[in-house]
């Protein structure tokens, strides 16, 4: 099933696989329908949200199938920094399905839902995947599902050319709060990826009713994870011209590899970058 429609009255495209209709599986007719969709998401500048519950292709199509598959597969590609996308998986997501879904730049995931190229299903639990960086978010149920990704879209610009959708401008957090509260509007903090590279913090805020990116280091050396997770979020703001906010407390880089990665995302990146330094920086 696929469609148009506004959140909060923000215009957004949406489609959801049917998993009561042969269990949701892909097909031709299905690959068809999404092609439709980008195209149209991408013309008009809109973003795309996508519901995955399905038990993968129906092998009986084919070479046809799979022609499909490369085809949306591609427009995902195509549509990336164009267009914000979000997947919302609330079931099944195994093969090409999942390799769709996690090329969205923000995945969440219910707690019951399983994402794996591998189609036994294999390390496909919501844990593991938000532990490796596959999930942005994951949540107790598909209630809950839609409601985090309704609350994201009002984070986010409708297309790379549309500024961020204005909030109300709040009080920050009182005293005793962690610093990144006390600085940006009360209640507006969007928690991001949390079980991924537990060494730095991303968020989505307002400051002022604008929204931003903050990212914050927790005073020690940045790993791996953390350096991806910071370097991802960086050219996803960057793309979308959303300033970003680093809270600066970092001990360093656990190899040069780590250290090459971040440098180069923030050097690209030119939209409008703070950094604000809360502790010790090397």
């Amino acid at each position: 099933m696929a469609g148009f429609g506004t959140v909060e009255g923000l215009p957004v495209y949406a489609f959801a696989q049917n998993s009561d209709v042969c269990g949701g599986a892909m097909s031709k007719a299905q690959a068809a329908k999404l092609k439709k969709l980008y195209k149209l998401a991408l013309k008009t500048g809109a973003p795309v949200v996508g519901f995955y519950d399905s038990v993968g292709g129906r092998l009986n199509q084919g070479a046809e199938l799979l022609a499909g598959c490369g085809e949306v597969i591609n427009l995902t590609s195509k549509l990336s920094g164009a267009v914000p996308q979000i997947s919302v998986i609330t079931g099944t997501c195994l093969g090409t399905n999942a390799l769709a879904a996690v090329s969205a730049d923000f995945v969440i995931m219910t707690e019951d839902a399983k994402l794996s190229l591998d189609v036994t299903g294999k390390d496909a639990d919501a844990a593991f995947n938000a532990a490796n960086g596959n999930a942005s978010f994951v949540v107790k149920d598909a209630a809950k599902a839609v409601q985090q990704a309704k609350e994201l879209v009002c984070y986010l610009p409708s297309n790379n050319l549309n500024m961020a959708p204005e909030g109300f401008e709040e009080q920050p957090a009182p005293q005793g709060s962690c610093i990144v509260s006390k600085i940006v509007d009360g209640g507006s903090k969007l928690r991001i990826a949390d079980e991924f590279g537990e060494n730095a913090r991303i968020r989505l805020a307002r400051l002022g009713g604008s929204v931003i990116g903050v990212v914050r280091t927790v005073g020690k050396p940045l790993d791996d994870k953390s350096a991806e997770k910071i370097a991802r979020f960086v050219r996803f703001c960057d793309a979308f011209s959303l300033p970003v906010i680093t809270f600066a407390d970092c001990g360093g880089f656990e190899n040069l590899r780590t250290a090459r990665q971040l440098t180069s995302a923030y050097a690209e990146a030119t939209t409008v970058k703070i950094s604000v330094v809360v502790g010790k920086v090397w």
